[in-house]
Parts: C-alpha cells; sequence; structure tokens
C-alpha cells in the first residue's frame, strides 16, 4: 500500500520541467483508494450506498462513485488558451508471464473515460473541473507477483493543437501497446440515478475574457447511453469547435495549447471481507489426537489480521508420550497465485499456479535427516527415548504476516481478475516416536524413530493491510487541535481559511482571492494557510497501514483486546471484530461505516520474513483440516 498513500498519493501534477507551459493536478478524497464492501462467501453485494444496486438484481454493475477534480492551472502572463478537449480516463492494464512460449502479454482489463470536446478556453490562474468515474464492482484491484501482475491508472489529458506532448506517462513496455484481452461478459451499464439527460451536458458560461457562450455534448457510449462528463466549477468557457462563426474577433485571437498536457496518478480498489465493513480479526483453533504426540489443541489469533499483521501462536501438548521426541515446530502461510490470461476462454482454460510458503513463526531447529540421532537438537525428548522431558509441552510466539511486497490480499469471489490469490496456514510439528519408523510401525530393535510431521491446515481469507482502525474508523474529536490564531503571513482567521467560492463539493482547499503582494503568489493562495489542507501522506504525520506499523504498536494493541475463549463447536472459524469492546476500548459510540480518509505513507518497510537457508522440503499433498476429536494423520516429511 505505501505506492498509493505515498507523498504524490492524493495530489498528481504534470511534469514541471516547463514551469511556463500549462499544468494539470489530480485530486482525488481518501488518497485515491475506493474501498469497496461485499460479501466474502458469494457474489452478493451489499447496498451502502446510493450507487448500488439492490441484492439479486442482475445488473450489479454500477458501483463505487470515485469522484476527483482536475486542476489547470495556466501561468500567468502566458494568456488564455483555447484546447479542444479536456478527459479523464481510468484504465486497469494485466501483464503476465504466460511461460516460454507466449512470453509477457500485457492487455486492457478495464477502461472508462470521461471527456469534454470543443473548442475550451482556459484563462490564466487555476480552473478546477470536477469529475465523477463510477468503479464497477468486481474491478481487479492492484496485485504483483514475479510472473504478472495489475496496476489501475488514472490519466488526465487536455488536448491543444500539434506540438510535442508533455506527459508524464510511464516508461515503454516490453510488449508494447497493451491489448484488449478476452472481457467477462457485463450487463450494459446504465444511467446513474438521480441524472437527467439534460444535467448531462456540459452548458456554456461567459467569462471576464469576452468568451461567448457554448455547449459541448459529451459523445455517447456504445450502448447508446451518454458518457460521464466533467463539469466546469470556475469561469471556463465552452465554444463551438474550430470553423464555426460564432466566436467574436477577440476570441479569434486567442491561442491554440500546443501539444497536449498529460498527467496521470495511481488508483487502488479494496474489498472488505467483513460484511459488516468493519476491522478483520482471526481466531482460529484446532483440537485432534495423533499417535505419539496425543491430544493436541492449536489456537491462532491476530487482531487487526490483515497483510503484515501479527499472528499470536498457542499450541497445547498436555500429555505427549515419553517416547517421542519434538524437534521442530513452524508456523506457515502459503500463498498460492493462480494466473489466467483474458485472451483464453475461462472454460477451457487451464491456470498457471504458483505456491508460496512463507515463514510466520518457528521454534527449535529442523532435523536435516530422515531418522535423527541422540545429537540432534530437540525442545523436548521423553524420558523413554533417552531423555528427562515430561509433563504437558506449550508452544506459543508471535509471528508477522509478510508486507504487501510479498504477501499478497486474498481475491474475494465477486472479483473478476486474471490473477485469484488464496491463501491457507499452516501449523507444522516435525517429531519422532523411539523405536517406530515415520508410519508407526515397531522396529525389531530398539532404536531411534524415523521423523514424523504433524501437519494442521486452516484456508483464510487474507484482507489488505489497509484495513485496521486508523483507517477504518473516524478519529475521535478530542485527538484534533484547533488553530485559534490568524495566520501569521496573511493574518486571516483560521474559520475563513477555506475557499468559500467553489462548490461544496470540490475538494477542500485554501482560499485563492487573496492580494498576490500579500501571499507572494500569482494565483491568491497563501503558502501558510495552504498547508492546512495538505492530506496526512504528505506530512507523514501517521501510519497509513499495518505494514507502517511497527512490531511494538500492534503487539501493544492485541494485549489491549480480550481475545474470548470459543466454544468447541467447530473446527475454528474467522470470528467477527468485538465490536462492543473495541468501541469502549477506544471511547467511541461504534465503528463508523466507511473511512474519513486514509493515512499517509509509511516511514519504513518492516523485515520481510525470509524462509531458512537450509533445503526445505516441499510442502506435502493438502490434507482436510483436523475436526475435534478426530484423528489427523502425521506423515513423513518430504525429502
Amino acid at each position: 500500500m505505501r505506492r498509493f498513500f505515498s507523498s504524490s498519493a492524493s495530489r498528481t501534477s504534470s511534469p514541471s520541467f516547463k514551469s511556463k507551459n500549462v499544468r494539470l493536478t489530480i485530486n482525488i478524497p481518501s488518497y485515491g483508494c475506493v474501498f469497496m464492501n461485499c460479501d466474502p462467501g458469494g457474489s452478493s453485494v451489499f447496498p451502502t450506498d446510493a450507487y448500488m444496486v439492490p441484492p439479486g438484481d442482475p445488473d450489479y454493475t454500477i458501483g463505487r462513485d470515485l469522484s476527483g477534480e482536475l486542476e489547470v492551472e495556466v501561468p500567468r502572463g502566458m494568456g488564455p488558451r483555447r484546447c479542444r478537449a479536456i478527459r479523464v480516463t481510468l484504465k486497469s492494464v494485466c501483464k503476465l508471464n504466460m511461460g516460454p512460449e507466449r512470453g509477457w502479454e500485457e492487455d486492457v482489463l478495464f477502461e472508462r473515460q470521461v471527456e469534454v470536446k470543443g473548442a475550451i478556453i482556459l484563462h490564466e490562474g487555476v480552473q478546477r473541473f470536477k469529475f465523477s468515474i463510477i468503479v464497477p464492482f468486481g474491478l481487479g484491484p492492484y496485485d504483483q507477483h514475479p510472473n504478472g501482475g495489475i496496476k489501475l491508472d488514472l490519466f488526465a489529458a487536455v488536448e491543444g493543437l500539434g506540438g510535442r506532448s508533455s506527459t508524464m506517462s510511464p516508461g515503454p513496455s516490453p510488449a508494447g501497446t497493451p491489448k484488449r484481452g478476452r472481457s467477462p461478459t457485463r450487463p450494459p451499464a446504465r444511467p446513474l440515478p438521480g441524472l437527467s439527460e439534460s444535467s448531462r451536458s456540459v452548458n456554456g458560461a461567459s467569462t471576464p475574457g469576452g468568451g461567448s457562450s457554448g455547449t459541448a455534448t459529451p459523445p455517447a457510449q456504445d450502448d447508446g447511453t451518454p458518457a460521464d462528463v466533467i463539469l466546469p466549477h470556475l469561469t471556463v468557457s465552452w465554444n463551438e469547435a474550430m470553423g464555426g462563426n460564432s466566436a467574436t474577433n477577440l476570441e479569434s485571437e486567442i491561442q491554440w495549447l500546443r501539444g497536449t498536457v498529460e498527467a496521470s496518478r495511481y488508483i487502488t480498489v479494496l474489498y472488505n471481507p467483513d460484511p459488516e465493513n468493519g476491522i478483520n480479526t482471526l481466531d482460529v483453533r484446532r483440537r485432534g489426537d495423533v499417535g505419539g504426540i496425543g491430544v493436541f489443541d492449536v489456537r491462532l489469533t491476530s487482531n487487526p489480521w490483515t497483510i503484515c499483521g501479527l499472528v499470536k501462536i498457542h499450541v497445547s501438548i498436555p500429555d505427549p508420550s515419553p517416547t517421542t521426541t519434538m524437534y521442530y515446530a513452524r508456523l506457515l502461510l502459503n500463498q498460492t497465485a493462480s494466473i489466467t490470461s483474458p485472451r483464453d476462454d475461462p472454460a477451457t482454460a487451464v491456470p498457471i499456479v504458483q505456491s508460496t510458503p512463507f515463514v510466520v513463526w518457528d521454534k527449535g531447529m529442523r532435523p536435516p535427516k530422515a531418522t535423527p540421532t541422540r545429537d540432534t537438537p530437540a525442545f523436548f525428548r521423553g524420558s523413554k527415548a533417552q531423555g528427562s522431558d515430561h509433563g504437558g509441552v506449550i508452544l506459543s510466539g508471535v509471528g508477522r504476516i509478510p508486507n504487501d511486497e510479498a504477501g499478497r490480499p486474498s481475491t474475494l469471489p465477486i472479483v473478476i481478475t486474471p490473477i485469484k490469490v488464496t491463501h491457507s496456514l499452516i501449523l507444522e510439528v516435525w517429531y519422532s516416536v523411539y523405536g517406530e519408523d515415520a508410519r508407526g510401525m515397531p522396529y525389531d530393535k530398539p532404536q531411534h524413530g524415523q521423523l514424523r510431521v504433524l501437519r494442521v491446515e486452516k484456508p483464510v481469507v487474507l484482507p489488505s493491510c489497509a484495513f485496521i482502525p486508523e483507517v477504518m474508523e473516524l478519529p475521535s474529536y478530542e485527538s484534533h487541535t484547533f488553530e485559534q490564531a490568524p495566520c501569521k503571513t496573511c493574518k486571516t482567521p483560521p474559520e475563513q481559511q477555506a475557499c468559500q467560492t467553489c462548490p461544496l463539493t470540490s475538494v477542500p482547499h485554501a482560499r485563492h482571492d487573496l492580494p498576490p503582494s500579500l501571499v507572494g503568489n500569482p494565483n491568491g493562495v497563501c503558502p501558510t494557510c495552504e498547508k492546512r489542507f495538505i492530506t496526512d501522506d504528505v506530512t507523514g504525520k501517521w501510519m497509513d497501514c499495518a505494514c507502517g506499523h511497527s512490531l511494538k504498536d500492534i503487539e501493544e494493541r492485541m494485549r489491549t483486546v480480550a481475545l474470548q475463549d470459543i466454544d468447541d463447536a467447530g473446527p475454528g472459524t474467522q470470528t467477527p471484530p468485538h465490536v462492543k469492546e473495541e468501541a469502549e476500548r477506544r471511547g467511541r459510540p461504534g465503528w463508523s461505516s466507511a473511512p474519513n480518509s486514509a493515512p499517509p505513507s509509511r516511514p519504513r518497510t518492516p523485515p520481510q520474513p525470509q524462509l531458512p537457508n537450509s533445503y526445505t522440503p516441499p510442502l506435502p499433498a493438502s490434507q482436510p483440516p483436523s475436526q475435534p476429536g478426530s484423528q489427523p494423520s502425521s506423515q513423513p516429511p518430504s525429502r
């Protein structure tokens, strides 16, 4: 998540190497994050805002509204300029390695554009254009793997005549221009509820420069519905295209913008597995009985349960056999990525599957040989296995899930993406029974037993590292301090430092009508007041996601959350958040249904768990999780 919450996450500008050229800035709330709320158990959608359709409606393409503003700044002294079009495009592109025969393939998964055409006059100063693009449910989020990735970008462009473009688009790709892959079948898009046809056209407005009024109607989409539009919010004139006879002599003297000015920024889509749009927690318990170890009880807890979160491990073996020796125990997070090219037919395509095990926690030393000896290190050696240990064994510890540079969130069923990610937690205990082989058969004469592995596996849904309380909850009123003194630069009282002339729906910003001689800014913006409206991701005021939290911070939170004992009614589940206890702890009435703002860039990346340097055998075939009271199977380690 660091790439989305970085210092350039909320405001992205066109390059500044041409100081006298037009400059673009894309302002997006919530740091460019689109939070989705969906049911992890199926494909139904929970109606949490006005743009969602009721569950069961086959047309669920209407999703979240990605709204923002495009700032177009024409430098002072440059004079007004004409442009042919202003457009904002949301594009999702995947790049997949489909093997040595096909190589790397790059495809456009989704593209939606809002555009205004016509001879548009841009005056000196800053002009803001509000835009709105609907992000459909099921759109694949950002993802990265060694053999593939998906990215979602928002592009803005002001098109002039000829000339060289000023752009900050990414470097060329070896795959060339992305191709259109086979897209999943979608119902046709429909207009937003409450928008009439008249509101879908952009009406002209006269400007101080003498521009005449005009109308620019957005082009229709393929299904016949009008496209989304960019609505003007300041003094902008919308005129007829070149060759029209309505332009005045004064307008005809306005020069055209040369080339195309472009800007882009990252956008991320986040799917919360929790149906209540709250904090995800993990509370898993497994009980069973296996030869040599006897009855065991495994419990895994985490709060919050996210990428780069902490997991508490508690393994209880109350009465191991005195002939048992336990050498090594570990908790693995097994991540499986299944890649299917959008160019292939989903009915016949064979996915490319890659599994990556991450060691979250371990204890002891893994034996290097199939038959250990008396000198092999062990954390428990029974009295009848040439040792002196007796009684029960308790294994406890804390491990950390890999950060989002290696670990990826689980893919929910509603998401349509060429890369599907699944996870499972695997607890392994490496042990031997004196006088028995790996299958429990006795030897002809007493000797050290062969190595066995107790394996307990639990499939889990791993949420994104962004779903932490600091993001999902509104901050308390007491946690904020308010300025009382006037600005030291412009002497403006705090309550008057915000812009009062732009529409209330615009992104909050400092006022821009102050005397330039007073603030030293030709646009009339006080630099001191402007800092009040800079998002926290620029100032580095607080952490953004679990990857930015230290071990101490997360451990402190887990200590304050009371983990309630669960009844032994099932094999273990991911439990919903303890809403009441958490609300009382934080001193607020309850959870908020949506984030107020996302936090800033994290200052550091936590240490990444690594696999041991010694040889690690391949993971055995998946076994069904042991049920309480059932007999789980132990097996010899794979070599």
